[in-house]
Order: C-alpha cells, then sequence, then structure tokens
C-alpha cells in the first residue's frame, strides 16, 4: 500500500469524488473542472493510440513497414480540446510514462501534446532535471494546472 502521511492516498476524499465522477484521479477532476469553468469543451479518454518502440539495431522483433517493433502499446489520451490538442494531466512523471510521452508524440505528430503537471518543478534525476526542463528539451508544451485555461487558448490560436 502506498501512503502519504497517516491517510492511504487510494482512499482520499477527493480521488473517491474524482472516481465517482469517471475520472482517475483528483488531479484529472481538478483539470476538467477547469476547462468546464472555462466553457472548454473536451473529450475524456476520447480515444486509444497505438504506438512502439524501436527496437535496437541487431534485436530480433515483428517488422513493421519501415520500422523494427518490439511490441505494439496503447495509449489512452486524458483529454482532447479543440481535436487536435491532448493534455495529459501529470502527478507524477516517472520514466516509463516519459519514454511512452516522446514515443507517442514522434509517432502522432499532427496532435499538440501539453503536459499538465502538478509540480513543474518536481525533479525527474537527481541530477537537477525538472519536469519543466525535460518537457522543454524534448519538444513538448507543459504548464502547471493554474495555467491550463490560458495556455490552451493560447495554443488553440496557434493551431
Amino acid at each position: 500500500m502506498r501512503y502519504h502521511g497517516r491517510h492511504d492516498i487510494r482512499k482520499s476524499r477527493g480521488r473517491r469524488k474524482a472516481v465517482a465522477k469517471g475520472f482517475h484521479s483528483a488531479f484529472e477532476n481538478t483539470a476538467a473542472s477547469k476547462l468546464t469553468k472555462h466553457k472548454i469543451a473536451f473529450k475524456y479518454e476520447p480515444f486509444k493510440l497505438k504506438y512502439f518502440y524501436e527496437a535496437p539495431k541487431n534485436y530480433t522483433c515483428v517488422e513493421d513497414e519501415d520500422h523494427k517493433v518490439l511490441e505494439w502499446h496503447e495509449y489512452t489520451p486524458d483529454f482532447l480540446v479543440f481535436d487536435k490538442i491532448i493534455i495529459e494531466t501529470k502527478g507524477e512523471f516517472p520514466h516509463k510514462d516519459r519514454k511512452k510521452m516522446i514515443a507517442v508524440k514522434k509517432q502522432y505528430p499532427e496532435y499538440k501534446i501539453v503536459l499538465v503537471f502538478q509540480n513543474s518543478a518536481n525533479k525527474v534525476s537527481p541530477k537537477g532535471l525538472t519536469y519543466a526542463k525535460w518537457a522543454e528539451k524534448n519538444g513538448f508544451y507543459y504548464c502547471n494546472l493554474t495555467w491550463l485555461v490560458p495556455y490552451i487558448n493560447d495554443l488553440k490560436k496557434k493551431l
């Protein structure tokens, strides 16, 4: 069990409310509330995108058109707004999620992916690389929840 202080975080009041509304986390619920409050229409988990990790050279794997594919995976975006902007909410951002987001971004360039962090100053590595610096380094749009609405509206103008 994962604990945060004395409380099991899976049973927090915010999480229970979010799950009752069909969300996976209180953070997703808060993001949805912010979009709704500002009259930004969105679709929650609207579809699945198939993606793959390319295999290293000389690796036995499945061939798929021009790529050597280790195996196929599915990614479900948290939110879709304006038909082309994917909003992915992130409290924690472990290595496997960072790797997945790079693969999805590369394979679906028609979508603009916005990473919305609970805290973009959190560190990715002991070397001091923050979520924000990682996003910049890898060409992702990003913001904290506070700036979600103005950021999305500004990005919409650039489409």
